[in-house]
């Protein structure tokens, strides 16, 4: 199943050349696929989550193309928990017949959400701790066994209902040998991996006064919807490498990770060339 993961990197505000429909056929064009599935919301923000704009004209596609949605909910701060739990019914509500699976973050949201009976659960990128720096050969270059997905947890993840579980490229051998007969989907998102996340985003604090920067988890304007850093240079695993930011995250790309033991049954593709293509040729049309 190709789906693509629309979170974190979508504003309808942002993309005024753009239609909703243009962007994604896009996004099947440079990709060489047809789309199965969206993926939406946000894995690493929950400011994103609740200021996003472009809920109702994605599950209005989806449900005029007949394609399914998995809503993504972050790890959300204390201070928002209770908005954002109000925001994740308003989506679903809108989009019945659309939403049928929800990709968690965290065990108490997934322990919230089961409560609820009504929509399958994956297990998102967050579960996963195992170490990943392209620049470290001993990490990237290595075979890693990702640790959730022992038969220790099988049983706890049965109970839950786990429909799938998603993985990152994080080495060049992934396997999950162990997860074979766990009887749970298996989604790798591709061709980045995240590195690291946290609460401060700098390009939150971009508006704000010296005093109120770098804050966490600060109201903002969604300031990385028109900005993204890149890094390059000389790094020991490889030369070429590129790390870039995209909102509060750092990604790299690993696009030839082998996997073992089991077949994947989805690829969650990160379109991050063809939102820059969009981005940038947006920027030219307002200079």
């Amino acid at each position: 199943m190709f789906c693509i993961n629309l979170c974190d990197i979508f504003n309808l505000d942002q993309k005024k050349e753009y239609s909703l429909v243009k962007y994604i056929n896009m996004i099947e064009a440079m990709a060489f696929n047809m789309i199965d599935r969206i993926y939406f919301g946000s894995y690493f923000c929950d400011q994103y989550f609740m200021r996003f704009n472009g809920y109702n004209e994605l599950i209005q596609y989806c449900r005029n193309k007949h394609v399914n949605m998995t809503l993504v909910i972050p790890v959300m701060s204390q201070n928002v928990l209770d908005i954002g739990k109000k925001r994740i019914w308003e989506i679903c509500g809108c989009a019945d017949n659309v939403i049928d699976e929800i990709t968690v973050n965290d065990l108490g949201m997934m322990s919230y959400i089961s409560k609820c009976g009504k929509y399958k659960l994956n297990l998102g990128r967050l579960f996963f701790k195992n170490p990943r720096d392209c620049r470290v050969p001993e990490y990237i270059n290595c075979k890693v066994v990702p640790g959730l997905l022992s038969e220790l947890n099988q049983e706890f993840w049965a109970r839950q209902s786990v429909r799938c579980v998603e993985l990152d490229p994080t080495n060049q051998i992934i396997d999950v040998s162990e997860f074979a007969n766990m009887g749970i989907e298996l989604a790798l998102h591709l061709p980045y991996c995240y590195i690291t996340t946290g609460k401060i985003c700098k390009f939150a604090s971009i508006h704000k006064s010296i005093q109120k920067k770098f804050r966490p988890n600060v109201n903002c304007q969604m300031e990385c919807m028109y900005i993204t850093d890149t890094y390059w240079g000389d790094t020991t695993a490889n030369s070429d490498q590129i790390i870039c930011r995209i909102g509060r995250t750092l990604y790299f790309e690993n696009s030839n990770v082998k996997i073992l033991g089991k077949d994947l049954d989805r690829v969650l593709y990160f379109p991050i060339r063809e939102w820059r293509k969009c981005l940038y040729e947006n920027i030219g049309s307002i200079k």
